[in-house]
């Protein structure tokens, strides 16, 4: 998967200059990023607030990763790997 995080970036910085709400707040950030994605849930905010949040989910599983307790596919992993380049050198 592409990942343009030079657009990500572009995007992040214009919602903050607009309202610095979204440098406080990452369930709102997420929300209005999803939103401009096609997600159109005029609740998503209050929806990502009740629940778990993707960062607290995706540090569980890397711990988990690491301590051995879960194993992802060959495929997942050389995938993420790949993603990872892919952010590191355009940042």
């Amino acid at each position: 998967m592409k990942i343009n995080t030079k657009n990500m970036r572009d995007r992040i910085i214009a919602l903050c200059k607009k309202d610095k709400r979204y440098a406080d707040n990452d369930d709102l950030l997420v929300a209005t990023i999803w939103y401009q994605d096609g997600w159109n849930d005029p609740d998503l905010y209050n929806k990502l607030k009740a629940v778990s949040s993707v960062e607290n989910i995706r540090r569980t599983r890397r711990k988990l990763t690491e301590e051995g307790l879960i194993k992802p596919s060959k495929t997942v992993t050389e995938a993420r790997y790949e993603e990872y380049k892919q952010v590191k050198m355009s940042i």
